[in-house]
C-alpha cells in the first residue's frame, strides 16, 4: 500500500511543467519516503543548469503537485524541499497517516488536467472576480501581477520580441531547442520534449524549424533575418490577450522554488476556472544570463537595455520577473504533452 501511495504522489509530481518538457527529475521511494531528485546529468547536457530559475520553477511545480494531490486525498504528509544538493536531492515526502477517506482518482484532480494552450484566444474579457481569485494566490515571498492595459501588454510584447530574437541567435539555446523538438513518431515516443504537432505552428514556421534544427543551418538562415520571423511568431498572440500575469519575487534559489509553487497553483486554478494559459520565459532567461555574465557579448547591450526598461516601467526594486503567462479563453483544448512513466 505504501508503495502505491508514493507511486500515486510521484505520478502527480510527474505532471509538472518544465522547460521544453525535459522533465529533469526522478523519484525514489526510500525508508518510507518519496524523495525527489533533479537529474543533474540531464541538466549538464541542457541549456539550463540546476541553479537556473527555470529549473527551480520546475522543482517548485513538482512539489506543489505532490502537496495538492496529498491534500485532495486526505493524505497527511511530512515534507521539506530545498535547493538541489550535489546528489540532486531537493525534496522528500513521508506519509504520516495509514487510512484514507477518499479514493485516489487521478482523473478527478485538476492538476492532472493542467495544460499549455498556444492557440489564439477568443475576444472575451476575464471577469474581475476570477482574476482576483488568481491574484489572491500570491504569497508573502512571491507575487502574481496582472497586466491588462494595452500599454503594458504592448510593452511586454516588445520585450518578448527582443528576448526571443536573442534566443534564436544564440548557438547553445538553439542546440538545446534542437534536442527538445520532436518531429518523428520515434522521437515523440520518448515521452519527453516538444511534439512539433502540438506547438500549433504555421506551415512556414514548422518548415523553418525542421530545416534549421542544426545551428549551422540556423546561422545561415539568420543572415536572412529568420530570427526576426521566428520571434514574431512567438509573440503572435500576445497583443490580443485579455491579460498577462507575471510572477515577481526576490532573486535567489529559495524564492525561485517558491515562485514555482505559486506558478503551479495559479496554472491549475486558471485551467479549473476555464481559462487557457501559455507561459513565456524568454525575457526572464535572458535577463538572468545577463546578470550572471553568461550572455553573448554581441547581444549584451540589447538585453542590458531591455533589463533597464523593465525595471523602470514596472518599478522593480530588488525583484525579478520569473515568468510571464498569457491568460484568456479559448474554444479549443489542445492535447497535453506526454510524460515519462513513473518509476520509483
Amino acid at each position: 500500500m505504501q508503495n502505491s501511495i508514493y507511486s500515486y504522489l510521484a505520478k502527480a509530481g510527474q505532471r509538472a511543467p518544465s522547460a521544453g518538457n525535459m522533465q529533469p527529475w526522478f523519484f525514489h521511494e526510500k525508508n518510507n519516503q518519496l524523495v525527489l531528485y533533479m537529474d543533474l546529468e540531464k541538466l549538464e547536457d541542457s541549456y539550463f543548469n540546476r541553479e537556473h530559475p527555470v529549473t527551480l520553477l520546475a522543482v517548485g511545480a513538482v512539489v506543489e503537485n505532490i502537496i495538492q494531490a496529498a491534500q485532495l486525498n486526505e493524505i497527511d504528509l511530512e515534507f521539506d524541499y530545498f535547493p538541489p544538493q550535489d546528489s540532486g536531492k531537493c525534496a522528500f515526502f513521508q506519509v504520516k497517516n495509514k487510512s484514507f477517506k477518499r479514493a485516489m482518482k487521478a482523473e478527478r484532480l485538476a492538476l492532472f488536467n493542467r495544460r499549455t494552450n498556444r492557440l489564439p484566444f477568443i475576444k472575451k474579457a476575464i471577469p474581475q472576480n476570477i482574476l482576483d481569485e488568481l491574484l489572491n494566490l500570491s504569497t508573502a515571498n512571491a507575487q502574481l501581477v496582472a497586466y491588462q492595459s494595452k500599454e503594458k501588454i504592448s510593452l511586454w510584447s516588445k520585450w518578448l520580441y527582443t528576448a526571443s530574437q536573442t534566443r534564436f541567435r544564440t548557438p547553445n539555446i538553439h542546440q538545446w531547442f534542437e534536442q527538445t523538438l520532436k518531429v518523428t513518431p520515434e522521437e515523440v515516443a520518448t515521452r519527453e520534449g516538444l511534439d512539433i504537432k502540438l506547438l500549433e505552428l504555421s506551415a512556414i514556421v514548422s518548415l523553418i524549424l525542421k530545416t534549421a534544427q542544426a545551428w549551422k543551418k540556423m546561422s545561415l538562415c539568420n543572415k536572412f533575418y529568420i530570427y526576426k520571423l521566428l520571434a514574431k511568431f512567438e509573440i503572435l498572440n500576445i497583443n490580443a490577450a485579455p491579460a498577462l500575469i507575471g510572477i515577481i519575487a526576490s532573486p535567489g534559489i529559495p524564492f525561485a522554488i517558491e515562485s514555482g509553487r505559486l506558478m503551479e497553483k495559479m496554472w491549475i486554478k486558471a485551467n479549473e476556472l476555464g481559462l487557457s494559459v501559455q507561459p513565456y520565459y524568454a525575457v526572464s532567461d535572458q535577463v538572468y544570463r545577463l546578470k550572471k555574465g553568461i550572455i553573448s557579448s554581441s547581444l549584451e547591450e540589447s538585453i542590458a537595455h531591455l533589463d533597464n526598461e523593465i525595471n523602470t516601467a514596472l518599478k522593480l526594486k530588488n525583484a525579478f520577473v520569473y515568468i510571464l503567462f498569457r491568460v484568456g479563453y479559448c474554444d479549443k483544448n489542445p492535447k497535453k504533452s506526454l510524460r515519462h512513466l513513473v518509476k520509483i
